[in-house]
């Protein structure tokens, strides 16, 4: 394996899984907000749930951080087309903001194995397609094989927060997946409106105490 600022990148090849998944993210997203350090392949320890940022800025003292979604793995799945209006303070409170309907962000897709409903812009992003290299040129094509492969399922609902972003405070929608956190930030230039948060910092940071994370 190997980290990255947006992921662990895990080679599962000796098991000779079948592709695309004999390379996969590791499930970073599930540790943080659970506690639960994997030790091994079926060994786990338990420490108490991360205290980083989701999202925004490592030194925002009021955006959620991973802790703040611990309860919140069992709330109900919201109805697709739905729109979301439920905010997410840092300590996992959940409130109901009406003027958050203005964004006119939906719940897109319910995910049974899991019981969660994925917002639609981030099932818009997980299904896109766009330029691919395919070994000798540039092809029109999905990014993803599967629409989990980068992301794994989704293990909460979506939920906007107020969050600190280049000194500045906004509301992001966040929702978090087993691999990774999911951002959607309404005024953000395209391409740069979803975005993945960057858990392999953050799973570095909870885990060995450290900001930075070696290459």
């Amino acid at each position: 394996m190997q980290y990255y600022d947006k992921s662990r990148m895990e080679d599962n090849s000796f098991n000779t899984i079948e592709t695309p998944w004999n390379v996969t993210n590791g499930l970073l997203v599930v540790e943080l907000i659970s506690g639960n350090r994997q030790m091994g392949d079926s060994t786990f320890e338990p420490y108490d749930p991360a205290a980083v940022n989701v999202a925004g800025d490592a030194d925002d003292p009021t955006g959620p951080t991973y802790a703040s979604f611990t309860d919140l793995r069992d709330d109900n799945a919201i109805s697709e087309g739905t729109i979301l209006t439920l905010r997410v303070d840092r300590a996992g409170n959940v409130t109901e903001d009406g003027t958050l309907a203005s964004h006119g962000v939906t719940a897109g897709h319910y995910e049974e194995l899991t019981q969660h409903t994925v917002a639609t812009p981030f099932w818009e992003f997980m299904n896109s397609s766009g330029p691919v290299w395919n070994g000798s040129t540039n092809v029109n094509a999905q990014l993803f094989q599967s629409a989990y492969y980068a992301t794994g399922l989704p293990v909460t609902e979506g939920y906007w927060a107020n969050v600190k972003v280049g000194g500045d405070y906004k509301d992001v929608l966040m929702q978090c997946f087993e691999r990774r956190c999911l951002t959607y930030t309404p005024g953000n230039p395209a391409g740069f409106i979803v975005e993945a948060g960057n858990v392999g910092q953050h799973y570095w940071t909870w885990r060995y105490g450290s900001d930075s994370v070696p290459t």
